[in-house]
């Protein structure tokens, strides 16, 4: 629970788990890595000064290659940009990635809490899709996964900065591996563009934003789930789907098969789109 000093090598094969107020000087020379996992306890901090670097601070290389770190305070913690191996947010208030984006380069696991930043954004390297792991954390930034050939469903464990809603995207028979971002935009259908046909007063108030950045997937089927997260007096069970793509056109609609609390579609193929829900409006 006390400080102490690593001159040289500080190396975590199994759990480190500190104090809040724990800090483990590297003096300037020392090395820390391992292959366990390292927690981060301390909090507090600002866009300049994160919480990893707060409680393992002063070592001159910490080496991420093969090790896991867990963000596990009580209370916002910041994360500057970095690439890690494995990354746990287990935080229940939120951590917040500052200056930049994080790369995982195995798996990450959204334990719990939210993750945000401004103009920041997650970029999940592995293709595999066990390569995120939720549990009731999420996120409202940009979430890039690499995507492997074949037929393969990928979690994108999205939100906004209340609650998760999360997208589950099976992409067909991808012949070229490549790269889709997706986010959980808080803006409604209409106000990307009018004429979605979608009562704003009575449907899920965000859109997803979806985007192949490269590879060549020829089909994806979604299922967006939204909860319980809709306008009071809403009846998510006819809730219509609609998309439109980013640049240019109008909304149209996507059929599409609904349960109280998700809505989804098979052989959808825009490659930059918004997908929308909701009751539809009156006029439509």
């Amino acid at each position: 629970s006390g400080n102490f000093s690593a001159s040289s090598t500080f190396t975590i094969d199994g759990t480190f788990t500190p104090t809040a107020t724990t800090v483990i000087s590297g003096s300037g020379t020392g090395t820390l890595g391992g292959t366990g996992t390292m927690k981060v306890t301390k909090t507090g901090g600002n866009s300049t000064t994160d919480a990893l670097l707060g409680q393992y601070s002063s070592f001159a290389t910490i080496n991420h290659a093969n090790n896991t770190v867990e963000y596990a305070g009580t209370a916002n913690q910041f994360i500057k940009p970095r690439t890690f191996k494995n990354l746990i947010i287990n935080n229940p208030v939120s951590v917040q990635i500052a200056n930049g984006d994080i790369h995982i380069t195995n798996v990450m696991t959204f334990t719990q809490g939210l993750v945000m930043g401004v103009g920041n954004e997650v970029w999940i390297d592995s293709s595999a899709p066990s390569a995120v792991v939720q549990s009731t954390g999420w996120t409202r930034l940009i979430v890039h996964r690499a995507i492997a050939t074949g037929t393969n469903t990928y979690r994108y464990p999205l939100g906004n900065g209340q609650v998760s809603v999360p997208v589950d995207m099976t992409f067909n028979n991808v012949t070229v591996a490549g790269v889709v971002k997706m986010q959980n935009a808080t803006i409604t259908s209409n106000g990307v563009q009018g004429g979605s046909g979608i009562d704003n007063g009575h449907d899920f108030p965000n859109v997803w934003t979806f985007t192949v950045s490269s590879g060549t997937i020829p089909s994806y089927d979604a299922v967006f789930n939204f909860g319980t997260f809709y306008d009071a007096g809403s009846d998510p069970t006819t809730f219509v789907l609609r998309t439109k793509d980013q640049d240019e056109g109008a909304w149209i609609n996507v059929p599409a098969t609904n349960t109280a609390t998700s809505i989804s579609a098979t052989g959808l193929t825009a490659q930059a789109a918004y997908y929308a829900t909701g009751n539809q409006d009156i006029d439509h």
